[in-house]
């Protein structure tokens, strides 16, 4: 017997509307039980729901899976979670479902952020953004960019940290979410505790607490508590921190916040330890140790294994000491933390060195050296040679001693006197000014005090000669002494004189030096705020601008907007070339030629021939000089690409016999060189020559083109050290 092929169709189709109706029961069912915290059973009709999906491929299955993988995440299974929500991802590309994928991006970008894998995280948050740009979906595209602003801040990228949070907060302000705004505050106020500037730290925290206050947000109100209690642990003020994270713990063991809990715990064993308070300090890091364990939060765990390890070694449990760094270090090459497994091996060879036995701590540092100065850790680079310097002289060996002591003394000097050394040397200047204007007028002082009494004596002298010829022959003699002072009070007097000539002449070459260095000082700080802060508004209004044209808000070829956008990208580039010019930073890099080189290359193009001829240039000259004679070049070239219109220009910069000779030379107009130029470039230049007491000439006539004659004398060039 045989069934007609419509009985067939209407036996699957009956099928398949039963699996539809199975999966409806079981989603609706699940989502009841995930919505009471039930995760366990919610996971189990989850998975029914999911194998109902399947056999009708149904739809729903990325929604399924995603809720899977949240199941997998609150029962502590992340491995689990993670393959779920990789699943969800190529599901939701089957079925084109932009918002499922979304949203497995972003679990997985913020699971592999918890566990410090910053790369990768990375990788799924600006493909997250890249999906929520598309949907116009600004809540999850704010909280991605808040995302990625703090990982490259983890990776010490601060510049595109502070872009994407930027970024973030401008979001912020048309976007009502009471989950991503305050994490965007947390995130910003991170960034500024990193950089130490605490206040406007303070300030984003307390915004965020307030926002999570208002929203009754347990969890996140802990999370920023922790933060501000790790803040104030930075800067010293342990009970207030303590304080902090005691609310945590009492806040996390209400609401079951395990993670929270640990961090807590964390945060309290360094006030302890700081304190001397080992024991307390171990017990809180065993607490944290087992519950970042239970959560697979690897760096965690391996931070845990370090601290204990520097516990047990201050409390004299060297074997001890020595697994917990050995386990430290296992777990930082498995996660490629280079950093974090060279202090461990270091922590390491200090317990051998604890426990006597100097010859293996010798092995161990040796074994590590290259690697801590290839990775530039001067810190740890600097511990080590303390180590090996100590072994080697407990071995008797104290050449060997004395030659690892002066590399870390070297390192040391290095790290702490660099900053110490320029505020002595900013103090030391403003000092000598004030001195040598109190010398002036101490000197000032002196000499109208010698014109007094010379004047007293000549008056005095002159009543003498009217007493009378009686007393002539002692008024003869009295007069002959008088001039004899006279001119001996005249030689103290232009003595004097010249000394306050001298004095003046040198407080006013520290006034120059004090200004070209303020000028200096000034275009940098103008430099990094044209960058930092009207390049990131034009790049921000880009963005916008490229927005509006991929969502189709604006006609791609409306006249107007092409010409703002056009206008736009010009205003980015002068921004930039401004502030290249204000830093010439290619005169570190690559050396002054070059950097005069890079100076004619953008005048010509402004169609004008260029020709850079250097001779004779053998001697070591400052960087400060260096500097002078480029902001000298600057301001001729942009006073010819302004004023000359000239076809050609020579630049020769040529060591002489006794003197450094620049000479710059157009075909321009010209003007009347006997008509003094009051201009502000002019000033300056001629302020810069001063200071090194060259000289600077003007040749030039209408028509004829202008010649600039700058001359250093090469004895005030190699022994003046400007600032």
């Amino acid at each position: 017997m045989t069934f007609p092929i419509k009985h067939i169709f209407w036996l699957l189709g009956i099928m398949v509307l039963h699996s539809s109706i199975h999966a409806a029961i079981d989603i609706t069912l699940a989502n009841k039980l995930f919505g009471k915290h039930q995760y366990h059973d919610a996971l189990v009709a989850y998975q029914a729901a999911l194998r109902s999906c399947q056999s009708t491929d149904c739809d729903q299955s990325p929604e399924i899976l995603n809720k899977i993988a949240m199941c997998y995440l609150f029962t502590n299974r992340t491995d689990s979670a993670i393959t779920v929500y990789e699943e969800a991802i190529t599901t939701s590309i089957r079925f084109e479902n932009l918002e499922q994928h979304e949203d497995a991006l972003s679990a997985l970008g913020e699971i592999f952020s918890f566990r410090g894998d910053a790369a990768r995280a990375l990788t799924y948050f600006k493909e997250m953004t890249d999906i929520s740009k598309s949907r116009g979906n600004k809540e999850l595209l704010m909280g991605g960019y808040a995302q990625i602003g703090s990982l490259y801040r983890t990776m010490g990228e601060l510049d595109s940290a502070k872009l994407y949070l930027d970024l973030a907060v401008f979001l912020s302000e048309s976007v009502m979410s009471k989950k991503a705004i305050p994490m965007v505050y947390k995130f910003m106020g991170d960034f500024y505790a990193d950089i130490t500037n605490y206040e406007d730290a303070q300030i984003w925290y307390l915004r965020c607490l307030d926002v999570q206050h208002d929203s009754g947000d347990s969890t996140g109100m802990t999370s920023t508590l922790i933060t501000i209690a790790d803040m104030f642990n930075q800067q010293g003020q342990y009970e207030l921190s303590e304080d902090y994270l005691k609310d945590v713990l009492a806040i996390a063991d209400s609401k079951g916040l395990k993670i929270r809990k640990a961090l807590a715990l964390n945060s309290l064993s360094t006030i302890y330890q700081s304190r001397g308070d080992l024991s307390k300090a171990r017990s809180n890091l065993m607490e944290a140790l087992k519950i970042f364990s239970e959560v697979k939060n690897l760096t965690r765990v391996a931070h845990v294994y370090q601290k204990l390890g520097k516990i047990s070694s201050e409390e004299q449990l060297y074997t001890e000491a020595l697994k917990y760094y050995s386990n430290s270090i296992r777990l930082f090459d498995s996660l490629q933390t280079f950093e974090g497994s060279l202090a461990s091996k270091i922590g390491e060879a200090q317990v051998y060195q604890l426990m006597g036995s100097h010859n293996r701590t010798i092995n161990r540092i040796k074994k590590i050296l290259d690697e801590v100065q290839t990775r530039q850790t001067s810190t740890l680079e600097m511990e080590a040679y303390r180590l090996l310097s100590y072994s080697f002289a407990k071995n008797q060996d104290f050449e060997e001693a004395y030659f690892y002591e002066n590399k870390y003394n070297d390192i040391r000097n290095k790290i702490f006197n660099k900053e110490r050394a320029e505020v002595l040397n900013n103090t030391d200047k403003k000092y000598n000014i004030a001195r040598k204007e109190i010398e002036i007028v101490e000197l000032q002082s002196i000499q109208f005090q010698q014109e007094a009494r010379i004047e007293r004596q000549r008056l005095m002298n002159m009543g003498l000669l009217i007493t009378g010829i009686i007393l002539a022959i002692l008024a003869l003699i009295f007069y002959q002494n008088y001039m004899k002072g006279r001119v001996i009070g005249k030689q103290r007097k232009e003595l004097h004189a010249q000394k306050i000539t001298s004095l003046e002449k040198e407080n006013r070459l520290a006034q120059v030096e004090a200004m070209l260095a303020g000028q200096e000082n000034e275009r940098e700080r103008i430099a990094k705020d044209l960058h930092d802060g009207l390049g990131g508004v034009l790049s921000t209004i880009k963005i916008q601008f490229d927005a509006f044209l991929e969502e189709d808000m604006v006609p791609s070829m409306s006249q107007p907007f092409q010409k703002a956008n056009q206008m736009l990208d010009e205003a980015c580039d002068e921004v930039r070339r401004i502030a290249h010019n204000m830093v010439p930073e290619i005169i570190t890099q690559l050396g002054l030629i070059p950097a005069l080189e890079d100076l004619a290359f953008n005048l010509r193009n402004k169609d004008i021939k260029v020709h850079v001829e250097t001779l004779n240039l053998n001697r070591q000259l400052s960087p400060e000089l260096k500097k002078t004679i480029y902001r000298i070049v600057q301001e001729l070239f942009s006073n010819i690409a302004k004023h000359a219109e000239a076809s050609e220009v020579i630049l020769q910069l040529s060591e002489q016999e006794d003197h450094l000779s620049l000479i710059v030379e157009d075909d321009g107009a010209g003007f009347d060189a006997f008509t003094p130029s009051i201009g502000m470039g002019m000033k300056n230049i001629s302020s810069r020559v001063d200071f090194f007491q060259g000289t600077f000439d003007i040749e030039s006539k209408k028509g004829e083109g202008t010649t600039v004659t700058v001359r250093l004398p090469l004895q005030n060039v190699l022994s003046r050290k400007p600032a």
